[in-house]
This record gives C-alpha cells, sequence and structure tokens, in this order.
C-alpha cells in the first residue's frame, strides 16, 4: 500500500482492513493534521513521531504535573503563548466595559419605564398617537 493513509477514504479502509490493521499495529509516527498513527512515517502526510512507551510511563511515575520541564518549550512557542493570552485578556476586558454599557443603559431604560407606570391607560395612547403622526 504505498498510498498515504490521510489520502485514504472510507472504502478503502472498510475493504482492507487487515492491511490498515497491519499499519497501524504498533505506531511510532502520528499525522499533525489528522490524528492518524502508523508505523511508518511515509504513510503520513505530516508526520511526527511519538515518544516510546518506556519514556510515557516514566514520566507519569514521577509525579501529578507538578515537575513541569520549561526547558522542552521553544521560547518562540511561549512567546506565542503569551501573546495569545494577552489577546485573549484584551478582548475580555473590552467585552466587560461594553457589558458595563449595556447594564448602564438597561437601567436608564427600566428606571424612564417606572416612571411612566403612573400614567394611565388613556394618556399613554394619546402619546403613542403623537408619536405616530
Amino acid at each position: 500500500m504505498t498510498q498515504r493513509l490521510c489520502k485514504l477514504n472510507r472504502r478503502d479502509f472498510r475493504f482492507s482492513p487487515d492491511k490498515i490493521y497491519q499499519l497501524v499495529k504498533e505506531p511510532k509516527f502520528f499525522c499533525t493534521s489528522c490524528a492518524r498513527s502508523a508505523n511508518h512515517q511515509s504513510l503520513l502526510c505530516k508526520p511526527a513521531a511519538l515518544p516510546a512507551m518506556s519514556d510515557i510511563k516514566s514520566k507519569t511515575e514521577g509525579g501529578e504535573g507538578k515537575n513541569i520541564d520549561f526547558s522542552s518549550l521553544k521560547p518562540k512557542k511561549i512567546r506565542k503563548a503569551h501573546k495569545r493570552y494577552k489577546k485573549a485578556a484584551k478582548k475580555l476586558k473590552k467585552l466587560e466595559k461594553k457589558q458595563k454599557r449595556l447594564l448602564k443603559r438597561a437601567r436608564k431604560i427600566y428606571a424612564s419605564i417606572k416612571g411612566f407606570e403612573n400614567i394611565s391607560l388613556a394618556e399613554s395612547e394619546h402619546l403613542h398617537r403623537k408619536q405616530i403622526h
């Protein structure tokens, strides 16, 4: 099977499950675009290596996320994450301002409605007709 797993459609998966099972039996790579896994990187369009199972077990035994190793993160990724955080904070601040404005406007409208409650029905119809004509 020379075609990449990422390019296969459902029909191909349905008619040749045994071949596909052999390819994905012990995955060593996964595709970063479609998240499929395979035992050889030539079968995927954007392959990335999976860590060995022994590495994963040793990391999980070390603690429950308390000892995070930031040395593996690249400075560019850290900057990007910080930038995304700042953008999200800015957006939240903007939404908070907008919500305050809307709340202020709603209070103003509510106060004006509360003042009109004392007007009789006939007077309100008269005011309504004035606005229409």
